[in-house]
């Protein structure tokens, strides 16, 4: 994850970032996206005291879709060593 732009406000402050990352499924879906997460911090300390809200800039659709996706370097044999993969696994 990375920090893009971070925004100071008197009682709060909001965190922009970025991230990407390859899920841990056999076909290795790579799963990126943007957003935004409040903070609201306490006066006397500084101290972050909750997370408000957490915002995402990609509609969920595209991040189902991207998990389906395999990536580019997942082919045909690794397809077939998946399916062959699960018919044992039945038997």
């Amino acid at each position: 994850m990375q920090l893009m732009k971070w925004e100071d406000f008197e009682d709060r402050g909001i965190g922009h970032w970025r991230f990407n990352c390859i899920l841990s499924f056999p076909w290795k879906p790579i799963l990126s996206a943007t957003g935004y997460t409040k903070y609201y911090f306490d006066a006397q300390s500084g101290k972050s005291m909750q997370v408000i809200k957490t915002h995402w800039n990609v509609p969920k659709k595209a991040l189902f879709k991207q998990i389906l996706r395999p990536s580019s370097g997942f082919g045909l044999k690794d397809y077939v060593d998946m399916w062959l993969k699960a018919v044992q696994l039945k038997l």
